[in-house]
């Protein structure tokens, strides 16, 4: 149906000490979407591309005043054009121009506990930013305490407002990824068909982790058993689109909740070190029951 290249992707198998951890590398077919960007939605598959037609410069994306204001404004514009829901508030946004091997070499003479420079490659082992149990402890803390332990500070952090909405209301995390220099030629983003991955194949931080050092959870996948997890990735991804990930979803109706994601190596990379921005996103839609 689609064309593939052979890859590998890293899949983390445990957790070793609280951050540092260990990997099984096991290969995988990535499928390259382009050209059927139609055929993928948030609430099927866990993941669409979006077009942004007024992308920005590359060099204001070296100020974080400007992305924690005239590109917060824009992202929650286009989320609620996009998505149609009513409310947009920015968690944390992170700029990736590393790659994934010069980002875990700096933190060769780190403790396990400080894996800071590893924070800004391009991560490259499966994982959900929030489990099922973790996206509404993060928010709770957030509304409670709005200091994100891996975020810069915005001025639409949820609070007390917000957990009364979500309370009543559907709500999502949504991470919001776009190139923001060049068109990404290398480490390019994957993403996995939420329904190809069972419950089972997923597993939570330890909760020692989630207590004392990341205040919420995060999903890491097993290696499969077999090629059931089916990938998929969009080839020479543009500053003018954008990639929806869907991280958690309130509604229990059998559309899809996650899809984890990660960054790989491929046998076509070529070009310059690719350059990103993150933006992770709480939505809501004050239309439509929590679940």
């Amino acid at each position: 149906m689609y064309p593939f290249e052979d890859t590998k992707i890293q899949l983390s198998i445990r957790q070793a000490g609280f951050r540092r951890q260990t990997f099984n590398t096991q290969p995988a077919k990535v499928h390259d979407t382009r050209g059927h960007e139609d055929d993928f939605t948030l609430d099927t598959h866990g993941f669409q591309i979006i077009k942004d037609s007024s992308p920005f410069p590359a060099s204001t994306f070296d100020s974080d005043d400007f992305i924690n204001t005239t590109y917060a404004d824009h992202i929650t514009d286009l989320l609620k054009d996009s998505l149609g829901c009513s409310r947009v508030y920015i968690l944390a946004t992170k700029v990736r121009e590393v790659t994934w091997k010069d980002a875990i070499t700096a933190d060769n003479d780190l403790p396990d506990t400080d894996m800071s420079a590893a924070q800004n490659g391009h991560i490259q082992f499966p994982h959900v930013d929030y489990s099922y149990d973790g996206a509404p402890l993060f928010v709770k803390r957030l509304a409670s305490q709005p200091l994100p332990p891996d975020a810069l500070i915005s001025k639409t952090l949820p609070d007390e407002e917000t957990m009364g909405i979500i309370q009543k209301h559907r709500w999502a995390m949504i991470n919001y990824w776009q190139p923001i220099r060049n068109p990404v030629t290398r480490d390019a983003l994957a993403v996995c068909d939420a329904r190809t991955v069972p419950e089972d194949d997923l597993f939570e931080d330890p909760p020692e982790v989630i207590e004392k050092v990341k205040f919420f959870g995060t999903w890491y996948m097993k290696a499969p058993k077999n090629d059931e997890h089916k990938w998929y990735y969009y080839s020479d991804m543009r500053t003018d689109e954008a990639l929806l990930i869907k991280c958690f979803d309130s509604k229990l109706d059998g559309r899809a909740r996650r899809a984890p994601h990660t960054a790989f190596t491929g046998s076509k990379d070529h070009g310059p070190v690719r350059s990103s921005v993150e933006i992770r996103t709480l939505v809501c839609w004050e239309d439509e029951d929590v679940e």
